[in-house]
């Protein structure tokens, strides 16, 4: 956050997405602190929430925190919460940074990152001086205070008003957590995205139809037909493998009756490997019609090919793995597909030419493909050829440009062909 930002929020009432404190917790008042942060990681909401340290709760005025004596750091907050008692040994992630405001004051902003592990509480009764009391507790010194935060008292935050104290939270509010935690208040799409992420609990059967069914939720299942429409017998994705030739399916998502998605998949290496067709990418104003293929992490389709590489039809080996990924893209985020794009057109010429394959690089590739394809076959004619050598390449080539920049922090100048 910077100083725009944190102005920005300023100039909002306190919600269920931020709230001002006009000082740091003291020694004393540790109760409240983990009962604030656990508010912000009970809502029921996505987005990542923030406790801005340094501001007047009613007249949103920038005090700063320059002179509080009770500030902690990150490590400071980290330690404090992985001392507490909390159930499931679920840490909330936390991240703090300091603002220097228009006016020069700090302010410290506590960033309680988004988090469907809720609801999140005590399993012991627990105190600011960090003693954990019990029945046990009353004979050796100690007794109850109304400060004690009990075992699993939920806090959570509705509005701009969390529960209080000495409460826990409703019924309905914490049946909303519920539904946080297991997906079930997401659009029917995210909660496919959440299901595919446990492939070990995904079986495929084959009896009038042929198919994928989600064991823990068999409202979830995915349905292989025929792809009657793909004409390309082969594409960069399928050369590399000893038979390259395709045969084309639609594999369609359901939720019970209802087709919620449709990709298309392919049948590799004589119909032993099922991979997901990848995303056809292309540099940001395409002059030179430069194309190549891509998955982007965290999306359908990847998830889904990460199901079938390890609970496909058939088991896939880390080398039919290799020889599938040789020239195709996985990004972390569709941000850096973009930048990737954006930077792959400012090579211009020097990648038009980088991909361009050697007349020894064709013939190779014709003589794989004729023990496979009729000799009539128009993969064989010497544009095919080029064209899906040049896919190849290009994925290869940003493949490589796509490691320097992750290691480096920046483009590489130029670029080379990718043989070399």
């Amino acid at each position: 956050m910077n100083a725009e930002e944190l102005y920005m929020w300023l100039q909002k009432p306190e919600d269920d997405h931020h709230d001002f404190k006009a000082e740091w917790y003291d020694d004393n008042h540790k109760e409240e602190f983990v009962k604030d942060i656990f508010s912000f990681v009970n809502v029921a909401h996505y987005d990542d929430c923030f406790l801005i340290i340094g501001v007047d709760d009613k007249t949103h005025a920038v005090i700063g925190v320059e002179d509080d004596s009770n500030r902690l750091n990150q490590q400071n907050i980290i330690d404090f919460l992985h001392k507490l008692p909390i159930s499931g040994e679920y840490i909330p992630r936390v991240q703090i940074e300091t603002v220097q405001y228009f006016d020069g004051h700090d302010v410290d902003v506590i960033r309680i990152f988004n988090t469907t592990n809720v609801p999140i509480f005590l399993n012991e009764r627990w105190n600011a001086k960090g003693i954990k009391t019990t029945e046990n507790s009353v004979e050796m010194g100690y007794i109850y205070t109304r400060q004690d935060i009990h075992p699993e008292q939920i806090f959570l935050r509705e509005g701009d008003v969390n529960t209080a104290r000495n409460q826990t939270g409703e019924f309905h509010q914490v049946e909303e957590l519920w539904k946080k935690h297991f997906h079930l208040n997401q659009p029917i799409l995210d909660r496919y995205l959440y299901c595919l992420q446990n492939t070990q609990n995904w079986s495929y059967f084959e009896n009038d139809r042929i198919g994928f069914l989600y064991n823990l939720n068999p409202d979830f299942y995915m349905i292989l037909n025929d792809e009657d429409d793909a004409t390309a017998e082969v594409e960069p994705f399928s050369i590399n493998f000893v038979n390259p030739k395709i045969d084309w399916q639609v594999l369609s998502l359901k939720y019970r009756q209802i087709t919620v998605k449709s990709m298309q998949v392919a049948f590799l290496d004589s119909a032993n490997l099922l991979f997901v067709v990848p995303d056809v990418g292309a540099p940001r104003d395409n002059l030179d019609r430069i194309f190549y293929r891509n998955f982007t992490m965290h999306t359908l389709k990847n998830q889904v090919q990460d199901l079938f590489s390890v609970n496909g039809p058939n088991k896939v080996s880390k080398g039919d793995l290799i020889e599938f990924y040789t020239n195709i893209v996985v990004y972390e985020s569709e941000e850096e597909r973009k930048a990737t794009e954006i930077q792959l057109s400012k090579y211009g010429e020097m990648l038009a030419s980088a991909i361009q394959p050697s007349e020894e690089d064709i013939q190779k590739l014709k003589s794989h493909l004729s023990t496979r394809l009729p000799n009539n076959s128009v993969e064989l004619t010497k544009n095919a050829l080029t064209s899906t050598l040049m896919q190849s390449n290009a994925g290869i080539i940003t493949q490589r440009i796509l490691s320097e920049y992750r290691v480096s922090g920046s483009w590489p100048d130029s670029i080379s062909d990718q043989s070399k």
